[in-house]
């Protein structure tokens, strides 16, 4: 298949001067064109992730062509599902599975957690304990998983990946001589922190597996990868250098993006978008108990084009505020300032910036009081929202349900743990 790429350095914005690569490439099963972006910060950096990206779309997508045989329609209806709330909803559920079995648990991300596993804990071995797990997630909320057992984080995330492979769908990786087996056979680029880049360098002084990382010198892997490769190192020797982050550290910035279903060429629905996705990163960052310093707006079209290509950005530094109210006038002069008539714009966002705990906040000398009732107002319509449904009060400009800026979701999974009108019913 073919896959079109562009390399170029960004000119404005808060990623200024940073190197983006974007692809384009048709997808055969829904019968649309795809985009995927990365940045870095030096054009090497960017043409590897290129590279990489490539590779992985093309596998994706041979995979699928050679996999069992199903009907197009079927193979669409599979692959174009995206609610995301649901998502996050099973999400939760899992790690709250996984919460029984342990105490100690670092919620890595939407699909993956660590945790932390006490030998003899329940008078079994690690294995029988992590199949345990395993047949009570699938129980319970009926998702498939994988497991892998080591003793440092790096290596379980090696262990994780066998585990895949594995009929029961765990492997254990304790044993000494065994993780010098395994680790003779695992290749650079699938050590849990190690690009393509850096493969390369490791490459050119003759360390080509994850064995021979572990066995290099602290030293020199500290010079070549800096103190993260030492930790690296460590982790693949057995000792611990990653703790568990138990915690999750606050949110430096909230972002809110949308590709849209079409092209939106009027002000008024370009502004519809910013002041919906700028709702919506505002109520997460009340619900965090953040406010936001300094708040960003961009804007583009499609990018790949020949001709009517414009993007651009605009950030305003502010008062400290986690007011939905008192930002959406400041997002739309932003919006203003980069909107040209005549294009069709694709892509819009909203970003919050330095955010800082809203215990820190002070009262502020002028309109203290009017900021107070907007708090109020604003705790009120997310009570509502959390109670009957997000949007159930909303700010906007358009009255239309279904403007053109919204994202292509013809194929969406009900919700069945998110939403009451779409809970499963069984007839006995």
């Amino acid at each position: 298949m073919e896959v079109k790429s562009k390399l170029f350095k960004r000119k404005t914005g808060k990623s200024k001067g940073k190197w983006v690569v974007r692809l384009e490439y048709f997808d055969q099963l829904s019968g649309k064109t795809k985009f995927a972006e990365r940045q870095a910060a030096r054009r090497s950096d960017a043409s590897d992730e290129r590279d990489r990206l490539i590779s992985e779309i093309k596998k994706s997508h041979g995979q699928i062509q050679t996999g069992e045989r199903m009907t197009f329609k079927d193979l669409a209806s599979l692959c174009e599902k995206g609610n995301y709330t649901l998502y996050g909803d099973i999400s939760s559920r899992v790690h709250d599975a996984i919460s029984h079995f342990s105490d100690r648990i670092e919620n890595y991300s939407i699909d993956e957690a660590f945790a932390e596993l006490e030998a003899n804990r329940y008078s079994k071995s690690l294995v029988a304990t992590g199949q345990e797990i395993r047949e009570s997630i699938k129980s319970w909320t009926g998702i498939p998983t994988s497991i892998g057992i080591a003793p440092t984080k790096t290596l379980a995330k090696i262990a994780g990946d066998i585990a895949k492979k594995e009929p029961g769908g765990v492997f254990e990786m304790m044993d000494e001589s065994l993780r010098d087996e395994v680790l003779s056979k695992t290749g650079l680029i699938d050590i849990w922190g190690i690009n393509v880049r850096t493969a390369k360098k490791l490459h050119a002084i003759g360390v080509h597996t994850a064995r021979d990382l572990r066995d290099m010198d602290l030293r020199a892997g500290r010079k070549v990868l800096t103190v993260v490769g030492s930790r690296m190192i460590e982790e693949l020797r057995g000792t611990s250098s990653l703790s568990l982050e138990l915690v999750s550290p606050r949110k430096k910035s909230i972002c809110c993006s949308r590709s849209f279903a079409g092209e939106v060429k009027t002000f008024r629905d370009l502004a519809d978008s910013v002041v919906a996705y700028l709702s919506t990163a505002a109520e997460k960052m009340r619900r965090q108990r953040l406010t936001t310093n300094a708040i960003g707006v961009f804007i583009e079209t499609n990018l790949f084009r020949d001709k009517g290509v414009y993007s651009n950005s605009a950030t305003l530094k502010v008062q400290p505020t986690d007011s939905t109210l008192e930002l959406i006038p400041l997002a739309l002069r932003l919006l203003r300032s980069i909107y040209k008539p005549g294009y069709g714009y694709r892509k819009s966002g909203v970003l919050l910036l330095g955010l800082q705990p809203a215990e820190s906040e002070t009262r502020r000398l002028f309109g203290d009081a009017v900021y107070q009732a907007d708090k109020s107002l604003l705790q009120a319509i997310d009570a509502i929202n959390i109670k009957h449904g997000r949007k159930t009060v909303r700010f906007g400009l358009s009255r239309n349900r279904n403007p053109n800026w919204q994202m292509a979701r013809n194929h969406l999974s009900d919700g069945f743990t998110t939403n009451r009108d779409q809970i499963l019913r069984i007839t006995l």
